[in-house]
């Protein structure tokens, strides 16, 4: 599991002092290299000017080959939730001055990392203290980019009742791209790294061949 630890400018001179820790995690499409190379310096930069309080951040990864595994105990890409909980977080508290209780464990990330931290907070609530998602992905199989995927008979995941398109995209306060035009491009690009594919390997049932079973056809 790989993280980047950032740690506020008053941490080697208050050598007493526990800190509150915020678990952030990226959104889909992002890597490793990204987090260390970007990321991380924006939060090195918020503490020195203030805008960011204070605390330790821990950058997380949830990049894996299906696209992102957003820290979900999952039958086909592993325990993730578990291993984070239970094997990393524990370690770097015992490595850093974290003040290791659910009130100094914070959680944040955005789009797919926002699925995530929605995740963790309500698999572990008592691990974790407070979760701030932003845009995250669906977060309710009902309403899932906008079909039903628990409905019975199954719903049209292309067009709605009266024949219009579901909209996937939009931009600029317009809808620009359906879901059927998503996933056929999708189709295209193969059958790893897209975000139809990454959820898949998030939360369907692992099929007889071994991969993940489909969302749709």
């Amino acid at each position: 599991m790989n993280a980047a630890v950032v740690l506020p400018p008053s941490y080697k001179k208050n050598s007493d002092n526990r800190y509150p820790t915020m678990y952030w995690t990226h959104g889909f499409g992002a890597d490793f290299p990204t987090i260390v190379n970007r990321s991380a310096q924006t939060f090195v930069d918020g503490m020195a000017s203030g805008t960011l309080p204070q605390m330790i951040y821990v950058l997380l990864d949830e990049h894996c080959p299906g696209g992102t595994h957003e820290f979900a105990d999952s039958v086909n890409n592993g325990p993730w939730g578990e291993a984070l909980t239970e094997e990393l977080i524990p370690y770097l508290e015992q490595r850093y001055r974290m003040d290791a209780k659910p009130s100094g464990r914070l959680l944040n990330g955005h789009s797919s990392g926002g699925w995530a931290v929605l995740w963790l907070q309500v698999a572990y609530p008592d691990f974790f203290g407070r979760t701030w998602p932003t845009s995250p992905d669906p977060s309710d199989f009902h309403s899932f980019t906008g079909p039903n995927l628990l409905a019975n008979p199954p719903q049209n995941l292309y067009r709605k009742p009266d024949g219009s398109p579901w909209m996937l995209v939009r931009l600029e306060g317009q809808d620009r791209v359906s879901l059927e035009e998503f996933a056929r491009q999708e189709a295209v690009e193969g059958g790893y790294g897209g975000q139809f594919a990454s959820f898949e390997w998030v939360f369907s049932p692992r099929a007889q061949d071994g991969t993940p079973q489909q969302l749709f056809d």
